[in-house]
C-alpha cells in the first residue's frame, strides 16, 4: 500500500514539474515563424499629448510651481489603516539625485538602454509605495492603495503587510491631468473589474472576501454585500458576476449582483458538473465558463482538459460547448477572442505519460468555436512585468509575459522594460493607447517611479 502511494506521489510530482515547463506547442513552419516575429512598435499620435503633458510638468517645476499631492489626512474607517501617512524613513519621494543614482544602477544592470520610448512622469502625485491597485476606465488610469512594508522575499514566510494605504489618484494621459480620488474604505489591492462607470475591488481579509465599489463619476466608495460563494468577480456586460473557483471543498456558487436590491442571486447550475480551476469571461454577449473536470487524481490517467459552457442571461440557460484541447487556465477576453496566454505544454511526465504534449494555452474564437495555437514566443526578453496579474488588456491586445499579444493577427510584440527596470511590486496598468508603471520596491526602499509607454 505504501509503495503504491509512493508511486502515485512520484507520478504527481513528475506531472506537476512537466506542467511548469515552458515548451512550444510544436515546431513552426517558415510562414508561422515570419508571422510570429516581434513587430517594431511605432508611437501613435497619443504621444504628442503625453510629451506636452511632460513639458508642462517641466515648466511648472522650473517656475517653482508646486504640483498637488494627496493630503496626508483622511477619513479612515479603521484607526489601524492610514489613509495617506507621511513617508517613513527611507521612503521619501525620489528627487533628481535619487533618480540619477537609480538610473545609473539600472544602466549598470543593462536596463537603461532598454527603456526606449518611455515617458518619465517625474512628479508622482502619490507617496512611494508598492502593490497599489491599478485600473483603466473611460480614458483615465486609476491608482489606489498599496503598502509601505518591504515586499516578502521569494520563497520566504512573512507576516501580512500592516502599513497599508487607502488614498488614490486618477490620471488623464491625453491632458496630463492628475486628480485625487476619495480614500477607499480599506486598502484596495489587485486588479478591479469595471462595469459601467464603477470599479469593483475584491479584498480578502481573514479569509473573507469583501467587495468594494468605486463610482468614478461620483468619486464615491460603497461597500457591497459579499457573495455567498466568495467567488472571483467578473464583468459580464452591464452585470457584476461572482464565479466560484472550485467544487473541491464545497459546491461552487455562481451569482449575479442586483444593485437595486443590493443582493446576489445564484445562477442555475452549469452543465459541466463537479469542476476545479473554474473561471469565466464575457465574450460575444455571453458568459463563458471554463473549468477542469474534478476527478480523484486529475492528470493521473490523462490530461485534464479545459471544458466550456456558455450562459445566456436573456433566457437564463446554459449551453454545453465542445471541450478544448488545452490544459491551462487564466482565460482573458480580448478582441472578441478568449485567450489562455500560457505558452508552455505538458505530457504527464515519465510516469503516466499521456503519449504527447498538450498545450497549456491557446486562442478560442467563440464565433466559430475554433481553437488555434498561441504563436511562438520567439523573443524571450523581460519586457514589462506585472505584480498582481500576468495579464492586462490593452485595447485589442493582451499584455502577457512582458509582451503584447494580438490574438487576431497571432503576433507577439516585446515591450521595452520601464525606466529603472522592473521593480518588485510595481503597478502596471494597460490602456488601449499606453502602459502606465507606478511605484515598486527598488531593493532598499519604496519608490514613486512613474512612467508611461505610448502604444502605436
Amino acid at each position: 500500500m505504501s509503495e503504491d502511494f509512493d508511486r502515485e506521489e512520484r507520478a504527481f510530482a513528475d506531472a506537476f514539474r512537466e506542467a511548469l515547463a515552458a515548451e512550444a506547442f510544436r515546431p513552426l513552419d517558415a510562414d508561422e515563424i515570419t508571422a510570429a516575429a516581434p513587430r517594431r512598435r511605432t508611437v501613435g499620435p497619443w504621444a504628442k499629448g503625453l510629451a506636452a503633458a511632460a513639458a508642462v510638468v517641466v515648466v511648472a517645476l522650473a517656475a517653482g510651481v508646486v504640483l498637488p499631492r494627496l493630503a496626508a489626512g483622511g477619513t479612515a474607517a479603521s484607526g489601524t489603516v492610514a489613509a495617506a501617512p507621511e513617508p517613513a524613513a527611507g521612503m521619501a519621494p525620489m528627487d533628481a539625485a535619487d533618480r540619477s543614482t537609480a538610473a545609473a544602477s539600472a544602466e549598470d544592470a543593462g536596463v537603461a538602454g532598454a527603456a526606449q520610448g518611455w515617458i518619465d512622469l517625474a512628479s508622482a502625485p502619490l507617496s512611494p509605495r508598492s502593490y497599489a491597485a491599478g485600473a483603466w476606465l473611460a480614458g483615465r488610469f486609476y491608482l489606489t492603495g498599496g503598502q509601505l512594508d518591504a515586499p516578502c522575499p521569494p520563497n520566504a514566510s512573512c507576516v501580512a503587510p500592516s502599513r497599508l494605504l487607502r488614498d488614490g489618484a486618477s490620471y488623464d494621459p491625453a491632458t496630463g491631468e492628475w486628480r485625487a480620488i476619495a480614500d477607499a474604505p480599506v486598502s484596495a489591492s489587485g486588479a478591479p473589474v469595471a462595469v459601467g462607470s464603477t470599479l469593483y475591488y475584491q479584498v480578502w481579509r481573514d479569509g473573507v472576501a469583501g467587495v468594494y465599489a468605486y463610482d468614478t463619476a461620483a468619486d464615491a466608495w460603497a461597500t457591497l454585500p459579499k457573495p455567498s460563494g466568495d467567488g472571483g468577480l467578473v464583468a459580464a456586460g452591464d452585470r457584476l458576476v461572482s464565479i466560484g473557483g472550485s467544487d473541491e471543498q464545497s459546491t461552487a456558487v455562481d451569482e449575479v449582483y442586483d444593485p437595486s436590491a443590493r443582493s446576489w442571486t445564484a445562477l442555475p447550475d452549469d452543465p459541466l458538473g463537479p469542476s476545479f480551476n473554474r473561471g469565466a469571461v464575457w465574450v460575444d454577449g455571453r458568459l463563458l465558463l471554463l473549468a477542469h473536470d474534478l476527478v480523484p487524481n486529475p492528470g493521473a490517467e490523462g490530461p485534464s482538459l479545459v471544458r466550456l459552457a456558455s450562459f445566456d442571461f436573456a433566457t437564463s440557460t446554459w449551453q454545453r460547448l465542445p471541450d478544448s484541447g488545452v490544459i491551462g487556465g487564466g482565460a482573458v477576453s480580448v478582441a472578441g477572442r478568449v485567450v489562455l496566454p500560457d505558452t508552455g505544454s505538458a505530457d504527464g511526465g515519465e510516469v503516466g505519460n499521456w503519449g504527447r504534449s498538450y498545450p497549456m494555452g491557446g486562442i478560442y474564437d467563440p464565433a466559430s468555436g475554433d481553437w488555434s495555437a498561441l504563436p511562438a514566443l520567439t523573443d524571450a526578453g523581460e519586457g514589462v512585468r506585472q505584480a498582481w496579474s500576468n495579464t492586462s488588456v490593452a485595447g485589442g491586445r493582451l499584455l502577457a509575459s512582458g509582451h503584447l499579444l494580438d490574438p487576431v493577427a497571432r503576433t507577439w510584440e516585446l515591450l521595452s522594460p520601464p525606466p529603472l527596470g522592473n521593480l518588485e511590486g510595481q503597478t502596471v496598468v494597460a490602456g488601449p493607447d499606453g502602459v502606465l508603471v507606478f511605484g515598486g520596491w527598488d531593493g532598499s526602499r519604496q519608490t514613486d517611479r512613474l512612467a508611461l509607454l505610448p502604444l502605436g
